[in-house]
C-alpha cells in the first residue's frame, strides 16, 4: 500500500540528496509495520542506491541529516526519540579507552542504516578532528564495502569490520578533548544566532574533513559545496562566518597533517610536501614558517620540546 511521505527533517534530507545527484524521488510502498520518518527516508535511498548504483548516498544523507539539525551533546543525542526506538547508544569506559556503542534494538539493520547512523553522529558531535595524533577506530557490525574508502571524507577514523555491534572507540584523552570541545562549542540555550553559529562551525569541520581525505590533490571550493549539498554562494558565506576562507582553510589542514607527520617521524620533509599537493619543498616551508613560526626541519628536530608546549599556536578555537 502506498504511503504519502510526510513533511519531516529525515525525508527533507533524502530529497535534497538525490535532488543534488538528479535522481528522481522513488516511489515508497511502506510495508505493513509502521516505520519512523527516518525509517521512511532510509528505505527510499536503499531504492535510489540500486537503481542509481552510487554508494555514498546513506553517508551522504547522514551527514546532511546531521546537519539539518545542528550540533549536539552525545547525551542529547541519546535522548532523541526517534534514535531511541531504533538503536541503543551508551558510553563505555574500558580500561584506556572509551567506546560509544551502538546496539539495534530489534533485527540486524542494513549496512547503510549504520552509515547514515555514523555520518548523523559525527556531523551532529564529531569525534575526530585532523590535529589528534592517536587515530579513532571504528568496528562496524558488517563486512567493510567498495565505499569504505570514502569513508574519511564523512568520519575520520581507522575502520574495522570485527564487531557485533557498531563502536566507536578512542582513549581516554581523545575522550576528554571531545567532551570539552563539544561544551565549548554549544550554548547552554538555543537561539537562532547560535544554531546558525553552530552550523556554520559543522560546515568548516566537514569541510576539513573532505580536504584532508584529498590534500595530495585538494576538491575545489565548488565541489565541496556539492558534497555538502551547498550552494557556492551559501558554502562560502558559512566560511566566513567562522573567520574562514577556501584558501586559508586548506592551508591550516595541510600544515595540521604536516605537524602530525613531523612529530612522528613519519615521513622527510620532502615526502610530506609531495603528500600535501605543494609545487615543490621550497613553497612548503615557507608555508610552515609562517604559518607555525619555525621550519619543518626546526620542529621535527626540536618535536619532544614544542608537543609539550603552548607554542606555536595552532588551531583556531571555532
Amino acid at each position: 500500500m502506498e504511503q504519502t511521505l510526510q513533511h519531516s527533517d529525515p525525508l527533507q534530507a533524502a530529497a535534497m540528496v538525490l535532488a543534488r545527484h538528479g535522481i528522481q524521488l522513488p516511489k515508497f510502498d511502506a510495508p505493513p509495520y509502521c516505520l519512523t520518518p527516518f525509517e521512511q527516508a532510509l528505505a527510499i535511498i536503499e531504492q535510489a542506491t540500486v537503481t542509481s548504483a552510487k554508494n555514498t548516498l546513506f553517508l551522504q544523507f547522514g551527514m546532511q541529516l546531521g546537519l539539518q539539525h545542528g550540533r549536539s551533546h552525545f547525551a542529547q543525542l541519546q535522548q532523541q526519540t526517534w534514535l531511541q526506538q531504533l538503536v541503543s547508544a551508551e558510553l563505555a569506559p574500558d580500561k584506556d579507552t572509551v567506546n560509544l556503542i551502538f546496539k539495534p534494538r530489534h533485527t540486524q539493520y542494513h549496512p547503510g542504516f549504520w552509515e547514515a547512523l555514523l555520518a548523523y553522529t559525527h556531523a551532529r558531535c564529531p569525534w575526530s578532528r585532523q590535529q589528534q595524533l592517536e587515530p579513532i577506530t571504528l568496528h562496524l557490525p558488517f563486512s567493510a564495502k567498495a565505499q569504505a574508502s570514502m569513508y574519511p571524507r564523512f568520519f575520520p577514523s581507522v575502520v574495522q569490520s570485527d564487531a557485533s555491534h557498531l563502536i566507536v572507540s578512542m582513549s581516554d584523552t581523545q575522550f576528554a578533548l571531545w567532551h570539552r570541545s563539544r561544551e565549548n562549542s554549544i550554548e547552554s540555550h538555543s537561539t537562532d544566532s547560535q544554531h546558525s553559529r553552530n552550523s556554520a562551525v559543522n560546515i568548516v569541520e566537514k569541510t576539513m574533513n573532505l580536504l584532508a581525505s584529498s590534500l595530495h590533490n585538494p576538491l575545489s571550493q565548488q565541489q565541496i559545496a556539492e558534497q555538502l549539498l551547498l550552494s557556492e554562494r551559501t558554502f562560502k558565506r558559512r566560511l566566513h562566518d567562522c573567520g574562514y576562507c577556501y584558501q586559508t582553510l586548506l592551508a591550516e589542514v595541510r600544515l595540521q597533517q604536516a605537524r602530525c607527520w613531523l612529530e612522528t617521524d613519519y615521513l622527510t620533509v620532502s615526502e610530506i610536501s609531495v603528500r600535501l599537493g605543494y609545487a615543490n619543498v621550497a613553497n612548503f616551508s615557507k608555508a610552515f614558517k609562517k604559518w607555525a613560526g619555525c621550519s619543518p626541519s626546526f620542529w621535527g628536530d626540536k618535536k619532544e620540546t614544542i608537543v609539550h608546549s603552548n607554542w606555536p599556536p595552532l588551531e583556531r578555537a571555532f
